[in-house]
């Protein structure tokens, strides 16, 4: 791949993406060493070439830094979310839809114990209505996905369900 170009299925270099996403460049560094960030086929101009799919969990990653996450604990919860077994609970790739922003999708997450914030015993993906049952427990966190989306949106000038097929990723 060469550099990445506004027009390509990954338009955003990782000086780009940190911009849009308001992170510095090391954390994109982190996210990708830490397995936040999926590894990208890669050509001769060895160049980083990043996503809407990208940027959506680096803006995630940033409100799960705030609330005391490791990149380890986010990628974790990323990899969880992507097979949800409880029933109400929805994978990533419902985000895409247009139910996703219809409902209001949220991100809960449910602390094991209140006086460590950051440790997260379950996390799932669920609708507004879904999510308002924890809303003022002192042992959930929400975090609102469709309004991250809409500002990337903003941001960009791109839609976030346009993304066409997802990438292939890289093992390793």
């Amino acid at each position: 791949m060469s550099r990445p170009t506004p027009d390509s299925l990954f338009p955003y270099s990782s000086s780009e993406v940190a911009a849009v996403c308001g992170v510095s460049a090391p954390t994109i560094k982190h996210l990708v060493k830490g397995h936040v960030l999926k590894k990208r086929a890669r050509g001769t101009g060895n160049w980083h070439a990043y996503d809407m799919e990208d940027a959506l969990r680096i803006m995630l990653s940033k409100e799960l830094f705030r609330v005391g996450l490791q990149v380890s604990g986010i990628h974790s919860l990323f990899e969880a979310i992507q097979q949800p077994i409880a029933p109400s609970a929805k994978p990533w790739s419902w985000l895409r839809t247009a139910d996703a922003r219809r409902e209001g999708a949220c991100l809960v997450l449910i602390l094991t114990h209140r006086a460590l914030s950051a440790t997260t015993g379950a996390a799932y993906l669920t609708t507004l209505d879904g999510a308002k049952q924890w809303l003022g427990q002192r042992t959930a966190i929400a975090i609102d996905v469709n309004s991250l989306i809409r500002e990337l949106e903003e941001r960009t000038g791109r839609r976030y369900d346009d993304l066409g097929p997802l990438p292939r990723e890289v093992s390793g």
